[in-house]
């Protein structure tokens, strides 16, 4: 029997804890190379969370209520990265140590993963005690009604490659990745070397998108550094409610093999953004050489963001039902009372 994707994630969130801790020892016995095969091996369980996300999401959340429950959901990547970049800093300089970061991060992962357990469920028909018309209407929003008709019938690859949204899906989340794993991995450098910020202070500045980027090599003072970045930060949290959820709105059957697919894309370019900094920032120090590095992660970001939303769309797609005519008959099927007239489930306030 195939697992679930509400277990599978589970199982590869589990996964990625449990290899947490061990990094410092990692460190200490094997030094770098050491961190490297766990960071290596975490990614590969970490790249399935989110298809997981979205396989679950998909069978949940009707079209009504996508937009702004899914960037409930998502805004836990950017609450997470600054609670772990503070928490991260605080122990760092105290007498703890950086270990105790890696050592409450894996404890943190295992007690998120017992609440997930007992309390997921991958669709409403295997939830204990969702109300029946709680159920129907998700289900009949959704088209859920025939999803055993998945198994036989094959994935749409050719409509999918062929679909233009959907290219802009990609094309989107290759600027989304390069900037984050530019930031991840080379912004505390910047904050260091050529600013001259200690750990502590640069615990605050992880976080920015493209426009601080082109700001950012112009500026030598560090508040307006500060102010740039959480600024540049707060834009990009608009992210969550692009192309990350776009995926849902174009196929809530397909939605987890999609984002693997420009998941996957996006990341595998992102390898190159630290590999390109090292090539031109030969000296750390420099803060002239660290801004070309921005204005190219700033050139990646706008141009796939100017993609994205001359290409996207909010429709679903036809080739997400089972056939196109059945795609074309539920979508003059009105839904069920329940969803008109419960605001819980309306999106009325």
């Amino acid at each position: 029997m195939n697992k679930s994707k509400a277990q599978e994630q589970c199982n590869h969130n589990n996964s990625r804890d449990f290899l947490e801790a061990p990094i410092p020892l990692a460190a200490k016995c094997a030094g770098a190379n050491g961190v490297m095969v766990l960071r290596v091996i975490q990614g590969l369980f970490q790249g399935f969370l989110l298809p997981c996300m979205n396989g679950v999401l998909g069978r949940w959340l009707p079209p009504t209520e996508l937009s702004y429950l899914t960037s409930i959901v998502f805004s836990g990547y950017q609450v997470g990265a600054i609670a772990s970049t503070v928490i991260t800093g605080y122990f760092s300089a105290s007498h703890w140590g950086w270990p105790a970061a890696f050592y409450l991060f894996a404890a943190l992962g295992f007690v998120w993963c017992i609440f997930w357990a007992f309390l997921s469920a991958e669709t409403p028909a295997t939830h204990p005690s969702i109300t029946k018309e709680e159920r129907k209407y998700i289900e009949h929003s959704l088209g859920q009604q025939d999803d055993h008709l998945i198994g036989k019938k094959s994935i749409p690859w050719s409509a999918i490659l062929k679909s233009v949204p959907y290219w802009a899906i990609i094309i989107a989340a290759i600027g989304e990745s390069w900037s984050t794993t530019f930031l991840s991995a080379e912004l505390p450098s910047y904050l260091s070397y050529a600013i001259g910020l200690d750990i502590q202070e640069v615990q605050y500045g992880m976080f920015s998108v493209s426009i601080g980027f082109l700001l950012l090599p112009y500026i030598v003072d560090r508040t307006i550094i500060a102010v740039v970045l959480i600024g540049s930060t707060t834009a990009g949290a608009a992210v969550i409610g692009g192309h990350i959820i776009n995926h849902l709105d174009l196929s809530p059957r397909y939605a987890a093999i999609l984002s693997g697919i420009s998941n996957g894309i996006g990341q595998l370019i992102a390898i190159f953004a630290p590999i390109l900094v090292h090539f031109i920032v030969t000296d750390q120090t420099d803060a002239r050489l660290w801004g070309y590095t921005f204005v190219l992660s700033a050139i990646v970001g706008i141009s796939t963001t100017i993609f994205f939303i001359w290409f996207c769309s909010g429709e679903r797609q036809w080739w997400d039902e089972v056939d196109k005519k059945r795609y074309e008959a539920s979508t003059e099927t009105p839904l069920p009372e329940y969803g008109k007239t419960n605001p819980a489930f309306s999106g009325e306030t």
